[in-house]
């Protein structure tokens, strides 16, 4: 069970991440919506205001048509290939998603 301590910390990796999400997000043109939730999800984790990251998350990390997860992005630069934006989209998202987690799943 993660305790209440640990689930408010936030530390470098989740700001880290997060900004490599964003920036991935930003280059290869996702909704405009969700570049900006992103965004206030960073914001928050600057700010260390647990009750905004904590439902920042929750909602990027929903699943369904339509939702944050529900994307496939286009390669954008000369040295990238579909195969290859898939597989650094779905590195970043899960690696997000399991560093989120505390803070969405309290039992986690």
């Amino acid at each position: 069970m993660v305790t209440r301590a640990l689930r408010t910390t936030v530390g470098p990796g989740h700001i880290k991440v997060t900004t490599a999400l964003l920036k991935f997000c930003r280059e290869h043109e996702h909704s405009p919506l969700w570049i900006e939730r992103l965004s206030e999800c960073l914001a928050a984790l600057h700010e260390k205001n647990i009750g905004r990251v904590e439902e920042s998350a929750r909602v990027l990390g929903r699943a369904g048509m339509g939702s944050f997860l529900d994307w496939s992005p286009s390669a954008k630069f000369e040295n990238e290939d579909p195969a290859y934006v898939e597989a650094i989209w779905n590195a970043l998202v899960g690696h997000w998603l399991e560093q989120m987690r505390p803070f969405v799943n309290h039992d986690a």
